[in-house]
């Protein structure tokens, strides 16, 4: 016969195994190392770290004051980091006005371009980039992104993953970009 103790007993063991999937779920590792940036459109949710409180009042400092390349730069990653490309191809694409040939805002516009889709203007400036400062790592990087995830040129990434570890040894990305070689040569071989 059931009774108030056996019923509750039964809910907490479901609500335990559940929030243990849960949580077991939540540990592993992504497929690749920017599988939440392939669909750009799909990923709503506010980022930690920036609220649109920053955003508002980084707008209102660049109204006031719109020459100024450094306020430009903070309020485009601002706009990347919550998931807002459109508006960050915006703002990078007037700091690159003020210094055309910064690598920085060069390469933090391709990957807002890259975001919404736009793979050839991000390619060709990540290209632009390459040439004319090859020491820069994270257009190495970005280049490897595009070439793994949008253009499915296997050779071509890992090529330039490499290189991005030459120049960038100790990057937090190194871990990740590792792996990614590592998947990238097992499919090779297969």
């Amino acid at each position: 016969m059931l009774n108030i103790k056996n019923i509750l007993i039964t809910v907490l063991i479901l609500f335990f195994i559940y929030a243990g999937y849960l949580f077991k779920d939540s540990l592993t590792v992504p497929e690749h190392i920017h599988s939440r940036d392939d669909n750009p459109q799909s990923d709503v949710r506010q980022p930690e770290g920036i609220d649109t409180g920053q955003i508002k009042e980084l707008v209102e400092q660049v109204k006031n004051d719109s020459n100024n390349f450094s306020l430009l730069m903070k309020l485009g990653r601002a706009y990347s980091e919550s998931v807002e490309y459109v508006s960050a191809v915006e703002i990078f694409t007037k700091a690159m006005k003020l210094n055309p040939q910064n690598p920085e805002v060069r390469v933090d516009l391709g990957i807002a371009l890259r975001q919404t889709g736009r793979i050839k203007e991000a390619l060709e400036l990540f290209e632009a980039v390459k040439k004319e400062a090859p020491e820069f790592g994270e257009v190495w990087l970005q280049l490897g992104i595009i070439y793994r995830f949008s253009l499915k040129n296997n050779q071509r990434a890992l090529e330039y993953f490499q290189t991005f570890l030459t120049l960038e040894p100790k990057s937090e990305m190194t871990g990740r970009v590792k792996k990614e070689i590592e998947q990238i040569k097992g499919k090779m071989k297969s």
